[in-house]
């Protein structure tokens, strides 16, 4: 009996792993400077992604299916981590209304941004799609919609957050 229900679970059996499903790329991810012959297009992955992620061309299945962001053949593209701590260069190689199939040329890391940023315990700065925002630590809520441009601006809004003495 041991034996039968070891092979049900053995992937001998027919039983194939369970992969969890790579988040697609949302639409509003995507950014795109069009030159006179090419066009560079800029990338923010979704988190949990990881460089390896742009080679699957069903990622790409949400922004294919919209005109204004659909990526071309031979679109120079830059992706950026979620939290900008690795990038890829690619060319778009082959582009479908449900896919894209990327050239990728390098890939690369950043410092670990999150790492060396501000915090104070009880708030953090927190870095996306470019720009910082303050988070509480407590519950990971981003506490005001507003990006800020630099690390010392997000700084002085978490001091702000905090009650001043009055002499």
């Amino acid at each position: 009996m041991a034996t039968a229900a070891a092979k049900k679970s053995s992937p001998e059996a027919g039983v194939a792993p369970v992969e969890a499903p790579t988040p697609e790329v949302q639409p509003e991810d995507v950014r795109i400077e069009a030159g006179q012959h090419n066009r560079r297009v800029i990338v923010h992955m979704p988190c949990g992604t990881v460089g390896d992620d742009i080679r699957n061309p069903k990622i790409w299945r949400k922004v294919q299916a919209t005109r204004t962001n659909a990526l071309m053949r031979l679109d120079e593209i830059i992706v950026l981590g979620h939290d900008e701590s690795w990038y890829a260069r690619a060319i778009c190689a082959h582009a479908t209304n449900t896919e894209a199939i990327l050239c990728v040329e390098k890939i690369g890391t950043f410092r670990a941004i999150a790492d060396q940023l501000y915090g104070d315990g009880k708030y953090r700065v927190h870095f996306r799609h470019g720009s910082y925002f303050v988070q509480r630590i407590a519950d990971d809520v981003i506490v005001d919609s507003v990006g800020y441009s630099t690390e010392a601006q997000a700084i002085r809004a978490i001091d702000r957050m905090y009650p001043t003495r009055v002499n």
